[in-house]
């Protein structure tokens, strides 16, 4: 019971931090178990094997978060923004009686504590705005209509290099290109039957523009293309950049303070990434398997989970209150953080709230339980 709590926990953490603004750290003080998760990345080698009883299941959630969850919390963000967004506030919402309870276990709450609470709050708010004033694609896809079919233009908005890009679409969408080569872009299941013998002819399912190998800063290109259906193509670009000493110190050293950002509730670990500039980057390498940029992006997240996961602990074994009342703060700053950009009085609306205010009672029951649990534990150890 204990692992699969462990793999669902990590499964929450995973989605959480594949999201720009929603904050890992805040979902694992929601489910109960922040300072559990905090006290195994910090690797206490005296509880080596309970550390990793707990960490591998975690670990497996984390990814199959992050792997096989993330394109379905994609879906739901594009398709149903308000009530994907007000369930995070629901589980918000719901979880701060638990947060208070573990504020006030080992001493009374004091009142100097809601000062730095406030702060907390505030900061959290000052990040949240400070992100939506200096959002900025990392590229642009510019479609226009043209007598005979349609024109592209793309824009590398990054300082980075970019050193390939091709758009896939649906099999046999596009019928001719214009400073463009159409060709198929054989997936890994394709592969798998090829191999077996099982492959077959196939119509071209991307594109990309003639002569262009490298894409540099603030650099674009354009192609034309025409569509079978007579109506634009959607296309998705698929972006490799060329690995250099900036970008593999960005991956390094951002992946580091985004691994930070992870476990400090109220902070979300993917708009660590966006500052600085590897968001786009990483989740790409990650979808084409490109170890060149995960590594180095890996590497930094390996040790900054590890060293703000010991930071984290020693602040909740020596000063436990003032650290929860700041925790209080940055998540209820969260909730702002995640509101939804634009609200209006529709199904989406209605739907929404009734979302919210289950998630907020699933929430609730699970801190309900977690006490009682604490509340065994305790009585059992008094009987000893």
């Amino acid at each position: 019971m204990q692992a699969f709590l462990a793999i669902i926990f990590g499964i929450i953490f995973g989605i959480a931090n594949v999201i720009p603004g929603v904050s890992g750290g805040t979902m694992m003080v929601v489910m109960g178990c922040y300072d559990k998760v905090c006290g195994a990345l910090a690797l206490d080698f005296k509880h080596i094997k309970s550390n990793l009883n707990f960490l591998i299941p975690f670990g497996i959630g984390a990814i199959s978060g992050i792997i096989g969850f993330s394109f379905v919390i994609t879906y739901l963000f594009e398709n149903f923004p308000v009530p994907t967004y007000l369930f995070f506030i629901g589980l918000i919402l719901g979880s701060l009686p638990q947060i208070f309870r573990n504020a006030t276990a080992k001493e009374k709450f004091k009142i100097k504590f809601i000062v730095p609470m406030i702060i907390a709050l505030i900061a959290v708010v000052g990040i949240t705005v400070f992100q939506q004033s200096h959002e900025e694609e990392d590229y642009t896809v510019k479609r226009t209509r043209t007598e005979t079919g349609f024109a592209i233009e793309f824009t590398n908005n990054t300082s980075q290099e970019i050193g390939s890009v091709y758009f896939e679409f649906p099999e046999g969408a596009i019928t001719a290109a214009g400073g463009a080569e159409l060709f198929y872009n054989e997936s890994f299941s394709d592969k798998i039957n090829t191999l077996f013998g099982n492959g077959g002819e196939h119509s071209p399912n991307a594109i990309r523009p003639a002569g262009v190998s490298v894409v540099g800063a603030n650099k674009s290109f354009s192609f034309t293309y025409n569509s079978s259906q007579g109506q634009p193509v959607e296309l998705e670009a698929i972006i490799k950049y060329n690995m250099s000493s900036r970008l593999f110190s960005s991956l390094l050293f951002g992946g580091f303070i985004a691994a930070v950002a992870m476990i400090i509730p109220g902070v979300s670990g993917s708009f660590m990434m966006v500052l600085f500039g590897i968001y786009a980057t990483v989740i790409g390498a990650v979808k084409d398997f490109n170890l060149v940029i995960i590594l180095p992006a890996a590497i930094g997240i390996i040790f900054g989970v590890i060293l703000g996961a010991k930071m984290i602990k020693w602040l909740l074994d020596r000063h436990n209150g003032l650290t929860y009342s700041i925790i209080i703060g940055l998540v209820a700053g969260s909730v702002y953080a995640i509101l939804p950009p634009e609200i209006e009085f529709n199904l989406q609306l209605i739907i929404g709230i009734g979302v919210m205010i289950v998630a907020g009672a699933v929430s609730l029951a699970i801190g309900m339980e977690k006490k009682s649990n604490d509340e065994m534990v305790k009585t059992a150890g008094n009987l000893k």
